[in-house]
């Protein structure tokens, strides 16, 4: 996923607007194909935008609950320090040299 985190269906009961759950404590399932990596990038930052989450119907999930209200900037340090806390136990610092391009300050305005 593009977020970094485990995309999901929404749970039941959601409302009909949302189309897709993030699950901001669980980190996408293809990180399996990154330990070995000698070099991982991630850039994540330009996809956490009204326009990429709530216009498309994807919203947070946090276990089981589901965050309507949760910010985005919230929702994103949420999911940083989900994949924060992946990097230090599963990436060997003596193999893989680990780089993430944040955003510009523009993608937050408006």
């Amino acid at each position: 996923s593009v977020f970094l985190v485990l995309p999901t269906t929404p749970p039941r009961r959601a409302p009909k607007r949302v189309k897709l759950a993030l699950r901001l404590d669980k980190i996408d399932n293809v990180n399996a194909e990154w330990v070995d990596s000698d070099v991982l990038i991630f850039n994540t930052g330009h996809w956490w935008t009204k326009t990429k989450l709530f216009e498309t119907g994807t919203y947070f999930l946090v276990g089981q609950s589901l965050k309507l209200g949760m910010p985005i900037n919230n929702a994103l340090k949420k999911a940083m320090q989900t994949w924060a806390s992946w990097v230090e136990s599963r990436v060997n610092p003596n193999r893989t040299h680990v780089f993430f391009r944040t955003f510009e300050s523009t993608h937050w305005s408006g």
